[in-house]
């Protein structure tokens, strides 16, 4: 009888694990860098950007063209906005922002960011430029695409707003390209004008409770956040805004000290707030929760805070 000998076979685990596989997304908004940039930011100038008449008595005002659908040339990937230059001194100027989108390049706009904050947005200035309320989305935007904005005052003055807005295009590194569809608003009032109702902690001590903004309608992966003050005197001073997720056990961070500056004729400045903290996989359901902490003493009243949530 003749015998066989046959080599051991190498054995591996059941589970093998599958080569790490890169995954698209940005590192930062801007990490895929961009060939062009899109802008209604006029010549030098301490009014730059389109005005805008709010509606009054929290009713929403028409659309105003910002950017024209003949300067959209190429298709964008983020849109950076700011609102200033919507205070008055001695009044209370809780404000909410439309931004709005013709595909076709006409004047018929439907809603792609909802209820922006603008509340007493600060008026730039030599001494103060660039100031107001600043956000990021890396939101698509098509090529002939049209772009307006509408606004609602809490007050009987309407007065003017002004928005400065760029769009970003021709990605250098495509491959490190993420944008999203869709933005939610999380938190909003707008029978008021503003947000979520919270009460910061004085003199740079936390709030007393976290307070919820609500849930998210749809998942989301990329967030921002505003912060109002609904009030005829303002106190000086700076505001720490967070925003977080999870329940009341276990919080994770979504927006972390974004900070914002109020000031003696009732102005408010924020921050740019584009960190990894702003990066988040959240899904459908997911509810957030705010707590701010404000530098002085005493706290204004009917301060108010929400969120933006982007997805697709």
């Amino acid at each position: 009888m003749r015998l066989f000998t046959h080599k051991p076979r190498l054995l591996l685990p059941q589970f093998q694990p599958l080569p790490p596989r890169r995954q698209r997304g940005l590192l930062s908004p801007f990490a895929c860098g961009f060939g062009k940039v899109i802008t209604n930011y006029s010549a030098p100038s301490t009014t730059p950007g389109t005005s805008i008449t709010p509606g009054t008595s929290d009713a929403m005002g028409s659309f105003t063209e910002f950017i024209s659908d003949t300067l959209v040339t190429e298709d964008c990937y983020g849109i950076w906005l700011n609102f200033h230059t919507s205070n008055a001194s001695a009044q209370a100027r809780p404000i909410l922002v439309d931004i709005g989108a013709d595909p076709a390049g006409g004047t018929s706009y439907g809603v792609i960011i909802p209820n922006l904050n603008a509340a007493c947005a600060w008026t730039w200035s030599s001494a103060a430029a660039p100031a107001g309320h600043f956000y990021y989305f890396p939101l698509f935007i098509k090529a002939g695409t049209a772009l307006a904005a509408r606004a609602q005052v809490g007050n009987t003055t309407a007065l003017t707003l002004r928005v400065v807005a760029r769009l970003f295009a021709k990605p250098k590194r495509p491959e490190l390209l993420r944008c999203g569809a869709y933005v939610d608003a999380i938190g909003i009032d707008a029978t008021n004008s503003r947000g979520t109702a919270i009460t910061p902690g004085a003199s740079s001590g936390e709030g007393a409770a976290w307070v919820s903004l609500g849930t998210l309608p749809r998942p989301a992966w990329w967030f921002q956040a505003g912060f109002s003050v609904d009030d005829t005197t303002m106190t000086s001073g700076a505001m720490n805004l967070d925003v977080y997720t999870g329940d009341a056990s276990n919080k994770v961070p979504v927006i972390s000290d974004m900070t914002f500056w109020t000031g003696g004729s009732e102005i408010i400045s924020g921050e740019l707030y584009n960190t990894m903290d702003a990066h988040q996989e959240l899904a459908s359901g997911a509810e957030l929760f705010a707590r701010a902490s404000f530098s002085g003493s005493p706290v204004d009243s009917n301060n108010s805070a929400m969120a933006y949530a982007l997805g697709g």
